[in-house]
């Protein structure tokens, strides 16, 4: 899920750009989206953050890891 939800981040740009401005998860929009709880998305915030960050870098050995991830939660 939390790939799942790091990836939303990195493709919408409204998103993307409202971490980057504000950095801080906007929290009220993923749960809208992928209708999961508010306590969950606290518990993995580092992670998600850390997620969406590898995706939108130029660190092409890491992104290919978590692509690698990515396809096996699809």
């Amino acid at each position: 899920m939390c790939i799942s939800i790091a990836r939303k981040l990195a493709e919408d740009k409204t998103l993307s750009t409202k971490l980057s401005s504000e950095k801080r998860l906007p929290i009220t929009e993923i749960t809208n989206f992928f209708i999961v709880k508010r306590k969950t998305l606290e518990t993995h915030r580092k992670y998600i953050i850390a997620l969406f960050l590898i995706l939108n870098s130029d660190m092409e050995v890491i992104k290919g890891y978590s692509t690698f991830l990515m396809k096996g939660v699809n």
